[in-house]
């Protein structure tokens, strides 16, 4: 009796190996490119964000270490009721290293319906303080040394610290304050304004005075 010997052609399997390695390989390279494409995409995404800002370009930038100085530079927005506003100053320098969303400013002005440059001039710009630091985050800007604003109110504001919280419309301060209005006067040790101007708190050793005659005193109306 002899024995029976069977034997298999093994190539078509061989084929298959080879193409299903040939196969991940491939899928392995686009997966490898793709990732490298979205990294790319995303780093480009954060430096258009940063540099955008919610602004418009600044004229010149200039590296200071770790903060980037600003002519001439721009925020716009509006507040929680739909107004618009431009912020804008002489300068400004912004906070790097990990404090990108805050821009300290100086001779900060803006251009907001609930604020006036003046009783005579209500849609004009003005300097609403010496100093400001901005934070285009939260949209608030906190002003610092020899602070003045007037709302269209009728009130005018002299103060050493305040903060125009621009998402709300509101603006408050917890430094003493000296508020001017055409039916009198009033001093405080803090502020608050409210509703497009119509509501003010005042707070802390609170001074009211009321002019009795028709006009404001002299001295006061040169201030």
């Amino acid at each position: 009796m002899s024995a029976l010997s069977l034997t298999a052609d093994t190539r078509p399997a061989s084929r298959a190996v080879q193409v299903a390695r040939l196969r991940a390989r491939v899928i392995r390279n686009i997966r490898i490119v793709a990732v490298l494409l979205i990294a790319a995409l995303v780093i480009n995404i954060l430096v258009q964000s940063f540099m955008s800002a919610d602004r418009d370009g600044p004229v010149m930038t200039d590296a200071l270490g770790d903060a980037e100085r600003i002519t001439n530079p721009r925020f716009t927005g509006r507040d929680q009721n739909g107004r618009p506003y431009v912020l804008t100053a002489d300068s400004a320098v912004r906070r790097l290293a990990g404090l990108g969303n805050l821009t300290d400013l100086e001779n900060p002005r803006i251009d907001y319906a609930l604020l006036f440059g003046g009783a005579s001039r209500p849609d004009a710009s003005a300097v609403l303080s010496r100093l400001g630091v901005y934070d285009d985050r939260e949209r608030v800007l906190r002003m610092t040394d020899t602070v003045r604003f007037s709302t269209h109110s009728g009130y005018r504001f002299r103060t050493e610290g305040a903060a125009l919280d621009l998402a709300a419309g509101v603006i408050s301060g917890d430094l003493p304050v000296e508020g001017r209005a055409p039916w009198g006067g009033i001093q405080a040790h803090g502020f608050e304004v409210h509703d497009d101007g119509r509501r003010l708190v005042f707070t802390g050793g609170v001074v009211t005075r009321f002019y009795t005659g028709d006009a404001v005193p002299a001295a006061e109306e040169d201030e």
